[in-house]
Parts: C-alpha cells; sequence; structure tokens
C-alpha cells in the first residue's frame, strides 16, 4: 500500500471521527478539575498491526453557575396580619457560590402586594423559623456559599397591608441571582 496514501486515509479518519465525536459534558465534575484525554487508534496494514496515538489534550472544567429556587409550601399560606413563606435555595451548579436573594412581591396577577419585612437563613437547618437563632439577611443580600448541590432554607416575612380582606391571596417570589 502507498505510504503517502494510507497516511491521508488514516488522517481523513482521524478527523472524522473527532468530528462525529459527542460533546465532552462535565456534569459531577466541580470546577477546577483537570481532564487529561489521549486519542488512539489501531490499524493493520499489509498484516501488521500498528497504533498511533494523538498528542495529550488537557482541559479545565470551567464553573457552571446554576440555582434553582422552590417554595416549601404546600398552598397557599394563611395570614393572620403576617406570615412566614418557606423556599429552599439549590446550588444546581459545580462549584461553591453564594447567590443575591432578593423577596419580589410584585408578582403579576396580584390582587394586593404583601410587604416582605424580611428574609432568614435557617441557619440550624431544622426547616422552622426560630427568631433570634436563624440568621437574618436584608432583601438583596447574599446567602452563604453553597457547595455544589448544596442547599439553604430561606423564610421570607411577610405581612399583609392594612385594608386587606380575609381569604385574599397574593404571591411572593424568591429569586436567588448571581
Amino acid at each position: 500500500m502507498d505510504t503517502a496514501l494510507f497516511s491521508r486515509r488514516a488522517i481523513a479518519a482521524l478527523a472524522c471521527s473527532a468530528a462525529l465525536a459527542s460533546p465532552a459534558l462535565a456534569a459531577g465534575i466541580d470546577a477546577g478539575t483537570l481532564i487529561t484525554n489521549t486519542a488512539s487508534a489501531t490499524y493493520s496494514t499489509g498484516g501488521t498491526a500498528a497504533t498511533v496515538s494523538s498528542n495529550t489534550v488537557t482541559v479545565l472544567v470551567d464553573e457552571l453557575l446554576n440555582v434553582t429556587v422552590t417554595s416549601n409550601d404546600a398552598g397557599p399560606v394563611t395570614m393572620a396580619g403576617s406570615a412566614v413563606l418557606s423556599y429552599t435555595v439549590t446550588n444546581t451548579g459545580n462549584g461553591p457560590e453564594a447567590f443575591v436573594l432578593t423577596a419580589d412581591p410584585a408578582v403579576g396577577g396580584n390582587p394586593y402586594n404583601t410587604v416582605v419585612t424580611g428574609l432568614v437563613l435557617d441557619s440550624n437547618n431544622n426547616g422552622i423559623y426560630d427568631q433570634g437563632i436563624d440568621t437574618p439577611l436584608v432583601n438583596g443580600g447574599s446567602s452563604t456559599v453553597l457547595a455544589a448541590d448544596g442547599t439553604q432554607v430561606v423564610f421570607v416575612l411577610v405581612n399583609a397591608p392594612a385594608g386587606v380582606a380575609d381569604g385574599s391571596v397574593s404571591q411572593v417570589r424568591l429569586r436567588a441571582t448571581r
């Protein structure tokens, strides 16, 4: 077999396999991790087997910033002048991160906007608002640093404005941003 023809075919085959390869995904891999890879191809020519290897490539996994916020309340919370709303903030990224937490009562469709009087981090992780024990946070303040897949329960303290009829419903959205 012509060596030049074989070399062109081997290069073409490697180029095609590289172009058709699936993208590398870093799910579950911590930010800052180094991934090293060397490709190899085995072939035979004239009954002789041979293997060629590519250059070794090292890739640094970038940080993925992602967060989810879910309500822990099963449905509407009854207000007797004030109420405590409960949310869980989850760092779904791949690195440690703190998030800016903002409670927003101005949700479209609300017949009235509750008054947000504070945010509180569940510092003893019992899922219950414990005044004087849990850590107060200003609206728009930062959470503690959450590890990848880490969670933090956040309480939003609200008051109903004067004149709101019993049974009225209003939503509050907790946003976590970076």
